[in-house]
């Protein structure tokens, strides 16, 4: 008896593994031709995820034209171009793209490579401008003329001088005024 129970015993532990049915997710509805707004990594860069063909993970780093771009997987440099670049990269992943911009900026951003998506990122190149409030006084044969202006500058010098207020015509009879 003792010798049927245990023969049971060891008849029941090596049975199969049990199966069960498996329910799967139900689908969700196809989408109404909503367009959806790319995920925002930062306030001045933007990544969207688009499938790729051959089935390979990717980054793209697509604008600015012209951008200096570093593409790092922890302390590895994985490429090294200007703008518009693309890398082939693992898939779930997570990469640094570092870029200098055109206008001298530095921009970074964190991504994830997703599998059989490239991963598409735009800096956003807002040139930097200062605008500094003047004031010009000019004495010529005895006459005082004060004028307001801005001066508008970037990084790479004085763009152009706004003047704040109508042309002063005495300016004009003295030949400081161009006409």
């Amino acid at each position: 008896m003792r010798k049927l129970a245990l023969l049971l015993a060891v008849v029941a532990s090596c049975k199969g593994p049990s199966q069960e049915a498996r329910k799967e997710p139900p689908q969700p509805a196809p989408s109404s031709g909503a367009v959806v707004a790319p995920p925002v990594v930062g306030e001045e860069v933007a990544v969207d995820y688009r499938p790729q063909s051959a089935g390979q993970a990717m980054i793209e780093v697509a604008s600015p034209a012209g951008a200096r771009v570093d593409i790092r997987e922890g302390q590895a440099l994985i490429g090294r171009d200007t703008a518009p670049m693309a890398i082939t990269a693992q898939a779930d992943h997570w990469y640094v793209v570092a870029a200098r911009l055109p206008s001298g900026a530095n921009r970074e951003a964190k991504v994830q490579a997703r599998a059989s998506q490239i991963a598409s990122l735009r800096f956003i190149d807002a040139p930097r401008c200062y605008r500094v409030p003047i004031i010009v006084e000019v004495v010529s044969g005895g006459m005082k003329q004060t004028e307001h202006a801005t001066l508008v500058m970037h990084k790479r010098g004085l763009e152009r001088i706004e003047r704040d207020k109508d042309s002063n015509p005495a300016l004009t009879e003295i030949g400081l005024e161009p006409t």
